[in-house]
């Protein structure tokens, strides 16, 4: 009888949909399509699908500002 197969984490996604997307910062799924909407986030369409590709989540991520208080 052999050794059972190591569990592997399964990849990292390199597209999301819009609702993993919102998911993934917490917000309901409307706010993911509100970004999509508004030019701020880009996505792929392929076969009627929308799709945010990983490195829209990342360059949101880098462009992030300190919250210091009120201004």
């Amino acid at each position: 009888m052999s050794a059972p197969l190591p569990a592997f984490p399964p990849p990292e996604k390199v597209v999301l949909s819009p609702t993993e997307f919102s998911t993934l910062f917490g917000r309901h799924y409307t706010w993911g399509y509100r970004q999509i909407y508004a030019g701020k986030v880009k996505v792929i369409t392929k076969l009627g699908r929308m799709m945010i590709p990983r490195s829209e989540v990342d360059r949101l991520l880098q462009s992030t500002e300190t919250y210091n208080g009120k201004k």
